[in-house]
């Protein structure tokens, strides 16, 4: 029996779903058992393409199936390339704790990371657009 049971064929059955802490809390847990990570309920965080939520002290983005419509595979790939250059940099980002795919309904890619508190940069965007432009004109 799966544990993720909602049906993706599209962009638009994804879009219906990919948000719903219901629809993905037994498959989060069940991650989280995988990697031996304690698990917290879900909670939401600001919705972009995949389904993301904050879980205790980390992240976990689960990204849209193939079913979707959208290949993911690039985005993990530079997500977790990214996250581990920026380390190795010494450059302040979340830490890539686990990643890897589960095949349930779907097979599905999936990333966690620490949670950082902070300020979304959609919420500072137009203060940082003024600082630049006041900057570019010095």
């Amino acid at each position: 029996m799966s544990l993720f049971t909602y049906d993706i064929y599209d962009w638009s059955s994804w879009s219906r779903v990919y948000q719903s802490i219901d629809a993905w809390q037994p498959l989060i847990k069940h991650i989280f058992q995988k990697e031996r990570l304690p698990f917290m309920p879900a909670e939401h965080l600001t919705p972009g393409t995949n389904a993301v939520f904050k879980v205790g002290n980390y992240v976990i983005k689960i990204f849209a199936p193939a079913e979707s419509g959208i290949n993911c595979a690039i985005d993990i790939q530079t997500e977790t390339f990214a996250m581990k250059r920026a380390e190795a940099l010494g450059i302040p980002a979340p830490k890539c704790i686990a990643c890897g795919f589960i095949e349930d309904k779907y097979c599905f890619s999936y990333l966690i990371m620490e949670y950082i508190r902070g300020r979304e940069f959609t919420n500072i965007a137009d203060a940082v657009s003024y600082l630049l432009k006041c900057c570019a004109r010095s």
